[in-house]
């Protein structure tokens, strides 16, 4: 198992909350990670698109209604990203939930204000919770360590572990390289060069796998 995933399995095995953002550049296999990671388990997994926010709203609102499968929230019209995710968090109980919010920047566009939503939801609801992981996944490094890691964001000093993934490593391209190996910190390190300035790039070949 990647070690990746072993930190994403350790933290939801834990009685307690957990906020973990996951980061790095389009096709390095952040998505791929989530599915391998959520498969069997209670989930709602929402990607953000560049669109506007009432139907960013309105597919959150779908993907939770597949799972939960509410009368009412079939109805629901959110007026804005607080209402949405406390709407839908408050209607889980039981097995622990993952709500995933991959390609956060998109749905942070159209509503700059969902990570400081996140904060306040976090802060006054879901970190007291026995029944709640939040992936937070953005292929923007700059909004990502701007919005969701850095000193001045909303969300600072709350996460409970972060993952952030380079280029695949040999192995995940179909040879028998080392494997992929990383840190708590987020930083990933493989053998050989790194000629593209990046954690984990290697010399110019073609990445298999998607992100």
């Amino acid at each position: 198992m990647p070690d990746e995933l072993k930190l994403l399995t350790r933290h939801y095995e834990l009685k307690g909350a957990a906020l973990i953002p996951i980061y790095g550049r389009r096709r390095v296999g952040k998505s791929r990670l989530i599915e391998e990671f959520i498969r069997g388990k209670p989930h709602i997994y929402f990607l953000g698109k560049r669109t506007n926010a009432e139907l960013q709203l309105a597919d959150f609102r779908d993907a939770a209604q597949r799972l939960i499968n509410n009368a009412a929230l079939v109805r629901a019209r959110f007026g804005n990203w607080r209402e949405g995710l406390e709407t839908v968090t408050a209607l889980w109980g039981g097995e622990k939930l993952v709500l995933v919010l991959d390609e956060l920047q998109w749905s942070a566009e159209t509503a700059p204000e969902l990570p400081s939503i996140l904060q306040l939801l976090w802060d006054t609801q879901w970190k007291t919770r026995t029944d709640l992981m939040v992936i937070l996944c953005g292929s923007q490094l700059g909004f990502m360590e701007r919005e969701i890691l850095g000193q001045k964001s909303p969300l600072f000093g709350r996460r409970s572990d972060q993952i952030r993934l380079g280029p695949l490593s040999l192995p995940r391209s179909g040879t028998n390289a080392p494997p992929l190996r990383g840190d708590r910190s987020g930083r990933h390190l493989f053998p050989g060069r790194r000629n593209s300035g990046l954690p984990g790039a290697f010399c110019g070949r073609p990445v298999a796998s998607p992100r």
